[in-house]
C-alpha cells in the first residue's frame, strides 16, 4: 500500500563494525515465527562477521515479505560482537468483516458484498472509508435515505489482523407515493402510470 515506506538505512555505526561477529539477530514488531523460515535464509546470519551489504540485503528481503509497513535495523555492541535488531511496524491485515443491524437477509447480504473488503488483504483507513461510502450507496439504492453507519475496529496484535464491524441503522425506507402530473404531456395520467412502471 501507499502507507509503506522504503526500508531505513542501517545505523551508521554498523559500517564501522564491519567484520565483528554477529552474536544474535533479534526481531521486533513482527514476530520471528511470523517470519519463519526467512530468518534462517537471510544474507546476514548470526555467527558470521557483520557485513553491511549483507545487512542491507537482509533488510530488503524482510521488507519484501509485505509483513512490514516500515522497517529499520540497528546494532548494539555486546562484548566482542554485535547484536542486530530488525524492528518495524507490522502491516495489519483485514480479519473478520461484519455488517450488523439489518433484519432483511437479502439486504444484509447485499451490504456485506458491497463493502468490497476481503479478509487477508492489507488494512487501510481508506479502504474503510470507501466501504462506508459503498454501504451508504447500497442503502440508498434500496430506498434508505436516512441511514447511519458506525464502524468499530478491533486489532488482533497476535495475528496482525483488524476485525471490522459496521453497525447499520437503516432508518425508514422511502416509499413512492402518488405521481402528480402538471401541464399537457400528451397522455392521460393512467397512461403515464403504465409507462412509468
Amino acid at each position: 500500500g501507499s502507507a509503506r515506506s522504503a526500508p531505513a538505512a542501517p545505523s551508521p555505526n554498523l559500517e564501522g563494525w564491519a567484520g565483528l561477529p554477529v552474536d544474535e539477530i533479534r526481531f521486533e514488531g513482527v514476530t520471528r515465527t511470523a517470519l519463519d523460515p526467512l530468518p534462517a535464509q537471510m544474507e546476514q546470519q548470526p555467527g558470521a562477521p557483520l557485513d553491511p551489504a549483507r545487512v542491507r540485503a537482509s533488510l530488503r528481503r524482510l521488507y519484501a515479505t509485505g509483513l512490514y509497513r516500515t522497517i529499520a535495523v540497528d546494532g548494539q555492541r555486546q562484548g566482542e560482537g554485535v547484536v542486530l535488531t530488525f524492528r518495524g511496524t507490522p502491516t495489519l491485515f483485514l480479519g473478520r468483516i461484519l455488517v450488523r443491524g439489518v433484519k432483511n437477509s437479502h439486504l444484509s447480504n447485499q451490504l456485506s458484498y458491497s463493502t468490497r473488503l476481503n479478509p487477508g488483504t492489507p488494512y487501510t483507513d481508506q479502504k474503510l472509508d470507501h466501504a462506508v461510502d459503498m454501504l451508504q450507496q447500497t442503502l440508498q439504492q434500496n430506498g434508505y435515505y436516512q441511514s447511519s453507519i458506525t464502524r468499530h475496529t478491533a486489532v488482533d496484535k497476535a495475528n496482525a489482523e483488524v476485525d471490522v464491524q459496521f453497525n447499520v441503522n437503516s432508518g425508514k425506507q422511502a416509499r413512492v407515493g402518488d405521481v402528480a402530473v402538471e401541464g399537457d404531456s400528451g397522455m392521460t395520467v393512467p397512461d403515464f402510470r403504465k409507462k412509468a412502471k
